[in-house]
């Protein structure tokens, strides 16, 4: 296959291109930034993958609420005194929709 025989829709191509980019970044910047800036940036690309599945039709209702919730994060006061049990639960949340059926998405 070479790269001009992509079966990925171009849109959802260009997204994981900057992803990479953006993580790749992040991952340069880290080596200079302060030890709090990784989590956040972690969850912003958790936050983009969570996007580009609900783009594609290919979230579920527990997927939309933990990208809210991250979201809600991200945008919100920081708070990292309660970082790591944020993680937690995120990490828990997603072990569960991996891990049990499938739940329809709602209305966002």
């Amino acid at each position: 296959m070479t790269s001009s025989d992509s079966t990925l829709p171009s849109p959802v191509r260009e997204e994981l291109v900057l992803l990479v980019a953006n993580l790749l970044a992040s991952a340069r910047g880290l080596l200079d930034e302060p030890k709090d800036y990784g989590p956040m940036r972690c969850l912003g690309a958790a936050c983009r993958v969570l996007e580009l599945l609900e783009q594609a039709d290919a979230s579920e209702q527990r997927l939309v609420t933990v990208r809210k919730r991250i979201e809600d994060v991200l945008t919100g006061p920081q708070n990292h005194d309660h970082t790591a049990a944020f993680l937690d639960e995120l990490c828990e949340q997603v072990a569960v929709a991996v891990t049990r059926p499938t739940e329809p998405r709602t209305g966002d």
